[in-house]
C-alpha cells in the first residue's frame, strides 16, 4: 500500500469556509496541470461538474474552447451553451444520431476493452467528444469527473445515513480508477489526448474527504441536496439554474443511454436474451443493452480469458 489518505477532519471550521479553500484549491489544481505548449479544451456537458471546471479554468487560462455531445433533443447540449457563453469560450458541439453511435461502438469497445453497459454508455459520448477535440487539434482535455465520488453526487445515496455515505465516498474514490477514470483515459488516449481531471489531484482528494458528510449531501427542509459544499463554492461564477441543475448522468445528458438501450431492445428478443444473459465465467448480463455490447466486443476479443479481467460498476445514479 502506498498511499493512505490524511486523516484531517479539523481542516475547516465553517462550510464558508470550506466553499472557498475548494474555489482555490481547484483552481490552484488547473493551473498546475495547464501546459501553455499544448492546445488545451474543456469537455462541457452543462452538469455542474464540468461546469465548474469550465468556471475554473476561465481563472488560469484566457482563450477558453469547450466541447459538447449530444442527441438532438439531450439536455446536455442547451445547459452546455449557457455557460460557454457564460465563460466567454469558444463553444463547439457535435449532434449524432444512432447510426453514428452503431458505427463507431466497435471502436469505443475496443479502446474501451468492456462491455459492462454503465461504462460504454458514457463511453460512446466521451470517445464523439474526444474524436471532435482531436479534429481541432486539442492534445490536453479537462474533465469534471471524480466530484459525485468526493462530495456525495449519487442519488442513491440520499438513503443512507452519514457513516454509511463516507464509507460509500471512500470506498468509491478508491476504486473509480478501474471503471470510470479508465473510461476517460482510454477515449482521449484513442486520439491521442491528455486527460486533466482536476478533481481527483491529492489535494482536493484529501480535502474534500475529510470534509463533514453534512456539507455535501445537505439537508433542506424534506430533501437532500447532492455535491451542496461544491455549488456553494462556485455559485457566484455560474448560473443559478446551472450551479442547482439536478445530477444527471453523463451518457443520460447526452442522450446514448436511452437511444441504444431503445435499439437493444428492439433487436434482441426474449428468449435470447435468457439464453445468452449467463456468460462463460458466471456474469450475469444485466440486460439486452449489455448483451449486445459483449456479442461486439467477443467479435473484437474472442479468447475467453479476457471475461476474467473485465471489471463491472455497480448501478449507481
Amino acid at each position: 500500500k502506498y498511499y493512505e489518505l490524511k486523516n484531517n477532519k479539523d481542516n475547516c471550521s465553517s462550510p464558508e469556509e470550506a466553499a472557498s479553500e475548494i474555489r482555490k484549491r481547484l483552481i490552484e489544481v488547473i493551473e498546475k496541470y495547464y501546459d501553455r505548449d499544448k492546445n488545451v479544451g474543456i469537455y462541457l456537458s452543462g452538469g455542474i461538474d464540468s461546469s465548474i471546471i469550465a468556471a475554473a479554468a476561465r481563472e488560469v487560462i484566457s482563450d477558453l474552447e469547450t466541447f459538447s455531445v449530444g442527441v438532438k433533443d439531450s439536455t446536455d447540449l442547451p445547459n452546455a451553451r449557457i455557460v460557454a457563453d457564460h465563460v466567454g469560450a469558444n463553444h463547439h458541439e457535435c449532434i449524432y444520431d444512432l447510426d453514428e453511435m452503431l458505427e463507431v461502438l466497435p471502436e469505443v469497445l475496443y479502446h474501451l476493452e468492456s462491455f459492462d453497459m454503465y461504462l460504454v454508455r458514457s463511453a460512446v459520448a466521451n470517445y464523439l467528444l474526444s474524436r471532435m477535440a482531436h479534429k481541432f487539434g486539442k492534445n490536453l482535455v479537462l474533465c469534471g469527473e471524480g466530484s459525485d465520488e468526493l462530495f456525495a453526487g449519487y442519488s442513491y445515496l440520499k438513503k443512507f445515513d452519514t457513516s454509511e455515505i463516507e464509507r460509500e465516498l471512500y470506498k468509491l474514490t478508491f476504486t473509480s480508477h478501474a471503471n470510470g477514470f479508465q473510461r476517460v483515459d482510454r477515449m482521449t488516449s484513442a486520439f491521442s489526448i491528455d486527460a486533466i481531471v482536476p478533481f481527483v489531484d491529492i489535494s482536493l482528494v484529501e480535502f474534500a474527504l475529510n470534509l463533514p458528510v453534512e456539507w455535501k449531501m445537505y439537508k433542506k427542509d424534506s430533501s437532500k441536496i447532492e455535491k451542496w459544499i461544491l455549488r456553494k463554492a462556485f455559485e457566484n461564477d455560474l448560473p443559478p439554474e446551472i450551479v442547482w441543475r439536478e445530477k444527471k448522468k453523463f451518457s443520460e445528458g447526452a442522450g446514448s443511454s436511452e437511444t441504444i438501450q431503445k435499439y437493444a431492445e428492439k433487436i434482441i428478443s426474449d428468449q435470447e436474451f435468457e439464453r445468452e444473459k449467463l456468460i462463460k465465467n458466471g456474469f450475469m448480463l444485466r440486460s439486452k443493452e449489455e448483451l449486445f455490447y459483449y456479442r461486439i466486443f467477443r467479435e473484437l476479443f474472442p479468447n475467453d480469458s479476457v471475461i476474467d479481467t473485465i471489471g463491472r460498476t455497480a448501478t449507481v445514479g
